[in-house]
């Protein structure tokens, strides 16, 4: 397996008591510590945001990425925490967005979206119009959950349209005896996903797993190739630059 290091994580449950991720700052503490023992140096924490029943504000998430990055920069003091949201799709969310309610990544113009699994093309794709014409970037959140999307040619479509997609590393691992492997690994190697993400929750089988795919990602199109994916695209983001993939 190659040895990475140096991966950012777009897509973490990792502050405690935030949402249905890491349930005790110890629990945090080890996740950190898997994901430092993971090649990931940087993590943008993501707990849910759903209109009307999430349990905290962005100024304690805020609060809460102070104290993980604490406890990160324990295990080495360039382990970096920053925060955001995992925002599930309601129409009005820009407002939310425009009044600070949701938290962007990393205080960039972009913002992680997930949508309940069945949901239609249509209602993705008019997603990505609201929330580009609003003057933000659409991450959607781990692609490989919508059935809608493994139609030819629609992920195409939504990046020509402004979205960007994220993958859970996870879902790299499968390989090719299944089929949503197979899927999901030939939109990564013909470069239609621009992050992956941990998208870990706990410290049990939510844990993060990130080597196994990124070793194999590393053979299949090249370290340069597989390092976009990895960590540049990422990388770009929390510097405040702008992507354009379409």
């Amino acid at each position: 397996m190659v040895q990475m290091s140096g991966l950012i994580d777009v897509h973490a449950h990792i502050l405690p008591g935030a949402d249905d991720g890491a349930a005790s700052m110890e629990e945090a503490r080890e996740m950190l510590m898997m994901a430092w023992e993971q090649g990931i140096r940087e993590i943008i924490a993501t707990p849910h945001y759903v209109c009307g029943s999430s349990r905290c504000s962005a100024e304690k998430i805020r609060e809460l990425v102070r104290k993980v990055q604490e406890e990160a920069r324990k295990i080495h003091p360039e382990f970096s925490i920053y925060s955001g949201n995992e925002v599930l799709y309601f129409r009005s969310m820009t407002e939310d967005l425009k009044e600070g309610r949701i938290l962007t990544l990393g205080d960039s113009r972009y913002v992680l979206v997930e949508f309940y699994d069945e949901v239609s093309y249509r209602e993705i794709f008019q997603a990505v119009r609201q929330i580009t014409i609003a003057g933000y970037g659409m991450v959607i959140a781990h692609v490989e959950r919508y059935p809608c999307l493994r139609e030819k040619g629609r992920l195409d479509e939504l990046i020509r349209t402004g979205a960007l997609l994220q993958m859970n590393y996870g879902s790299l691992e499968e390989g090719i005896l299944s089929a949503d492997g197979r899927w999901c690994r030939r939109q990564a190697a013909e470069g239609r996903i621009h992050f992956l993400g941990t998208d870990m929750h706990n410290a049990g089988k939510r844990a993060p797993r990130a080597a196994a795919a990124a070793s194999w990602l590393v053979r299949k199109v090249g370290e340069e190739a597989a390092w976009t994916l990895l960590a540049d695209n990422a990388g770009r983001i929390l510097a405040g630059q702008l992507l354009d993939m379409g």
